[in-house]
């Protein structure tokens, strides 16, 4: 197959370094547990976890295929082992999926060595089959992975007699092949790592040896095992891929060694779905660092395993290759890290050989993960809370905010995935995501920007006016409810709502209302929400509208703006909804016809004797050139409610306003604000002002 090297990188440059230095800067991992397991020479390959945590170890003991199964807590469950009966057994790696364990290697045949898959019963207990691939020479399974339709791919590698090429096959769970396929380039290739996607896409990891240095090689195969795509990554010097797997975008991360033409360092490498390279990072201690093993956790980090100056060596990097964590492990003699596995809690898993002076044994560690968020309970302004975090890797953690007026009196740590603590909440602070950081006894850290609110409540009567108000960002929200609104002392609270992806209405942060226990309003609430400048880019301010979130449209509502303390004020007879400022729709009403609307006698001067007394009409102001049903509102201009109504205009087309308020008074001398809108609500709400002289 002749290689195309259109995705060849070609120079270091794109490669973050690492030094010595800079990982003396960075938290060192906490060890949760450990075992030694000592048969005779042990010296464990792959580790693999299930659903609950549990442990798989693979290796070689005593010539031997020898597994052990462990707990959460490392202690051993189960062992089992394979003997093909000729010294050379050859381990490399391990897959486990719901009750399916799959080890692969090799075993010897005479004076060559074949390629070896076994399934285990569940928990170890027993070896329910075995599959060996003589290709006539040297042929060998480094890699398995467990696809989502439970089908077991290999890859490795078969020899023709010239050079070493890429193997794969994909067996049923019964160790039936279902399909193979060589890759021969006619150079040397070696298959060493095996990953598939969310789509059963496969994709192995290896080297390639183009005559003067191996390479990066990385090759993509449909669920079927038809080729997809490659690429190589190549530089002036040596590279080889231990390992690969897949983050939850599609990425493709494979782990390695380079050689730096003096030391060998470790190289990760990332790619997108379709294998176009998008970083790199080397670590490189001085000494030689080799790479074995890759693993992601929840929050996308990326855990990388080997060994340095034979001590066991793990790397974490976030998902941009800054370098979160590190840990080192020295057993006083020889220590080769082989492989790294993540739990449900994020918590790392490495094993490998551990040498007490006289033989090898598995050695296998429990690393602390870094903190992860997952829900916090609300926070309140003006309030001392008990709040639950609730996450992963809570191990003495601290937990802290960005805003000073939020405090954290004490922390208790109930487990490594539950946090009690006790926060107080300045009433300055606005409402909106508090911005808190929970940080391990280890130094690492998680700044929570979603889960961690502060939200504002307060408890009303049914028998009295009541105001509830809601600092926020924009000045101080309120809601104006009028006693017998509710049947019952209700808690309303409020909470901010920022704009959604691809919404062009909203402007600034808007709320939602919430009330416990949840009835409907039995009249209007007044709901008062301020905003920005800057919230308007451009906008004009006159065309500001308040308006509740219902299904998946905005309902405006008769709206005054007060452009001076850059408001907007409203009256809503609904709650459990998000209200928002939001830019008017640019449509006239069909039952308004704006340019033959007039208010009049405005000013309105009754008994006065003139123009702007009582026209012949009747008593009150007159809104003429309407037609049919429309909604009627007038504000004063602090945005206290005086009228509302939906009305009907007469044959004539005019509506008479008798100046009285809702609840029959007459409204004072002042300048009021007038609101039309049509009762289907289609479009923008006609608006003006009118004054009262008397």
């Amino acid at each position: 197959m002749h290689i195309s090297l259109r995705k060849t990188l070609l120079a270091l440059a794109a490669v973050t370094l690492f030094c010595l230095n800079s990982r003396a800067e960075i938290p060192a991992m906490i060890i949760l547990s450990s075992h030694s397991y000592d048969v005779g020479d042990d010296r464990a390959k792959a580790v693999a976890v299930d659903a609950d945590d549990n442990v798989f170890v693979t290796g070689l003991s005593e010539r031997k295929y020898f597994s052990v199964k462990y707990n959460k807590n490392l202690l051993p469950v189960q062992t089992t082992d394979y003997y093909s009966g000729i010294e050379g057994d050859d381990p490399k790696g391990i897959a486990v999926s719901g009750s399916n364990i799959l080890v692969v290697g090799a075993v010897p045949n005479g004076s060559d060595q074949d390629w070896f898959v076994a399934r285990y019963t569940p928990d170890f207990q027993g070896t329910l089959s075995t599959t060996v691939f003589d290709g006539g020479a040297y042929d060998g399974a480094n890699a398995v992975v467990i696809d989502n339709l439970n089908n077991v791919v290999v890859s490795g590698y078969t020899n023709d007699g010239a050079t070493a090429n890429i193997y794969i096959v994909k067996y049923d769970m019964n160790l039936a092949v279902i399909s193979s396929v060589t890759y021969d380039s006619g150079n040397e290739e070696m298959a060493y790592a095996v990953a598939a996607n969310a789509s059963n896409e496969i994709f192995v990891g290896g080297s390639q040896d183009d005559g003067s240095s191996q390479n990066y090689l990385v090759l993509k195969y449909d669920s079927n095992l038809n080729f997809s795509d490659f690429t190589v990554f190549k530089t002036d010097y040596d590279e080889k891929i231990s390992a690969i797997t897949i983050d939850a975008e599609g990425n493709v991360i494979v782990a390695g060694r380079q050689y730096d033409g003096s030391t060998q360092n470790y190289l990760v490498v990332k790619y997108d779905k379709n294998l176009n390279f998008i970083s790199s990072a080397t670590y490189d201690s001085g000494a030689n660092d080799i790479a074995t093993g890759v693993a992601l956790d929840s929050n996308g980090n990326i855990v990388v395993s080997g060994y340095t100056l034979n001590n066991y060596n793990v790397i974490k990097y976030s998902p941009d290759f800054v370098l979160i964590s590190s840990a080192t492990y020295d057993g006083g003699y020889t220590d080769i890290l082989n492989g790294v596995a993540i739990n449900s809690e994020d918590n790392i898993i490495v094993t490998g050989q551990s040498s007490d002076g006289s033989t090898n044994n598995y050695f296998t560690i429990k690393y602390n993960g870094s903190p992860s968020i997952s829900s916090v309970d609300p926070l309140y302004q003006g309030e001392t809370n008990n709040i639950q975090i609730n996450g992963k890797c809570f191990y003495d953690s601290s937990v802290s905010f960005d805003n000073p007026g939020i405090s954290t009196n004490s922390v208790n740590i109930i487990s490594a995935s539950k946090i009690s603590a006790n926060v107080t909440v300045s009433p300055s602070v606005p409402i909106g995501v508090a911005n808190m950081t929970v940080t391990n006894a280890n130094g690492e850290y998680i700044k929570d920007i979603t889960y961690s609110e502060v939200h504002a409540r307060k408890t009303i009567s049914p028998s009295s006016d009541e105001v509830v108000t809601a600092r926020a960002v924009a000045g101080v929200h309120s809601i104006t409810i009028g006693a017998g609104t509710f049947p019952v002392s209700e808690t309303i609270t409020v909470s901010a709502r920022e704009p959604v992806s691809g919404d062009t209405r909203q402007i600034g942060q808007g709320i939602y209302l919430a009330n416990d226990p949840v009835n409907d309003p039995a009249r209007e609430m007044m709901i008062k929400l301020y905003y920005r400048d800057e919230d308007l880019n451009g906008y004009d301010e006159g065309r500001l509208r308040l308006a509740y979130y219902e299904g998946s449209e905005y309902i405006t509502l008769v709206s005054a703006v007060n452009a001076v303390e850059n408001s907007v004020t409203a009256a809503a007879q609904v709650i459990n909804k998000k209200f928002a400022i939001v830019k008017a729709g640019q449509s006239a009403p069909p039952s308004l016809d704006t340019s033959i609307v007039i208010v009049f006698p405005n000013p309105y001067k009754p008994g006065s004797g003139g123009d702007f007394d009582d026209s012949s009409y009747g008593k009150g102001i007159v809104f003429s050139g309407l037609s049919g049903k429309f909604k009627l509102t007038i504000l004063s201009v602090a945005g206290e409610l005086v009228f509302s109504k939906t009305v009907y205009a007469d044959s004539y087309k005019r509506y008479i306003w008798n100046t009285k308020s809702d609840n029959g008074v007459e409204a004072a001398s002042g300048v009021y604000i007038y609101a039309i809108e049509d009762a289907e609500g289609l479009s923008d709400t006609l608006t003006g002002k009118l004054s009262i002289v008397r």
